[in-house]
């Protein structure tokens, strides 16, 4: 098996990740981030609920976009929680939810840096302060981007239309934008996943020891994601075995899922890294 694994560097590298996978507990960690995911879900939806709406913004337009790769019963199940939230909002329900919106996203992070570290060997951080400013950085960054996102996904076709009233803009071009808006989300998730590999670590990492791992871990994403969605849609009766909860479970699985992916992207960095290293010593 040994001289097999020798041989074959894709099959090495594959049994090096799968090795990782149970000696880092990823499978716990991906536990304890969905934990954590979940909790600070809700609190940031009701934030971004009466910030959009005194943006004349519509949440529903993002949710929209990852229908075709989030489960349809966590997309309706947003969207139940976004109406109901909008027949309920409130200044003071606002502010209440951003402390909330602050802290619960704040502890996913916290822990995803974590996970990302172990993944990289990276051990403990060794400035505490630092470490902490990094964790509050990249959640309001986190919050920053989804609010904007939301804008450029609900605002982005009005914008061209308004435009074209005063520049010639062809039709295929205001045809191709809910395409373009989809690949423009896709470079946005690249990019933050990126600056929380980069961020989780003391120094700096060269980009070729992050992107690999950001590219596999949207693959994984989207990839599972989309076969999650088929399967509950297709195979997966849930809510026949666990009525009305039977959505909460499918979200849970989802959050873990995307959890996983997101630890494993850097596991596969490090894995990367390792291998590189070694065929430089053996040089």
């Amino acid at each position: 098996m040994s001289d097999f694994l020798e041989r074959h560097r894709f099959a090495r590298g594959a049994a090096l990740l799968l090795r990782r996978y149970y000696d880092h507990h990823v499978a716990r960690d991906s536990a304890a981030l969905t934990y954590y995911l979940l909790f600070a879900l809700f609190p940031l939806l009701i934030f971004l609920n009466n910030l959009v709406a005194v943006w004349a913004l519509d949440l529903d337009a993002l949710l929209t976009e990852f229908a075709g790769v989030i489960p349809r019963d966590v997309v309706e199940l947003l969207r139940q929680y976004v109406a109901y939230l909008s027949r309920v909002s409130s200044r003071a329900l606002m502010w209440f939810s951003l402390v909330f919106t602050i802290y619960f996203p704040y502890r996913a992070v916290n822990a995803l840096f974590l996970s990302v570290r172990k993944a990289y060997d990276a051990g403990m951080p060794r400035q505490f302060v630092r470490y902490q400013f990094r964790v509050l950085l990249y959640t309001i960054l986190l919050i920053v981007t989804i609010f904007l996102s939301i804008a450029v996904s609900s605002v982005g076709g009005r914008a061209l239309r308004f435009l074209s009233d005063y520049v010639y803009l062809n039709d295929a071009v205001l045809a191709l934008w809910p395409r373009l808006r989809f690949l423009a989300l896709g470079a946005v998730l690249f990019a933050m996943i990126a600056l929380l590999y980069a961020l989780a670590l003391d120094e700096r990492q060269f980009t070729r020891g992050i992107w690999p791992g950001v590219l596999v871990s949207l693959a994984m994403w989207v990839g599972l994601s989309m076969g999650f969605s088929l399967y509950v849609e297709q195979a997966a009766r849930y809510s026949l075995i666990y009525g009305s909860i039977g959505t909460i479970i499918v979200l849970l699985l989802w959050l873990y899922l995307s959890a996983t992916t997101l630890i494993m992207g850097a596991e596969f960095n490090r894995v990367l890294l390792d291998t590189r290293n070694a065929q430089r010593s053996s040089k």
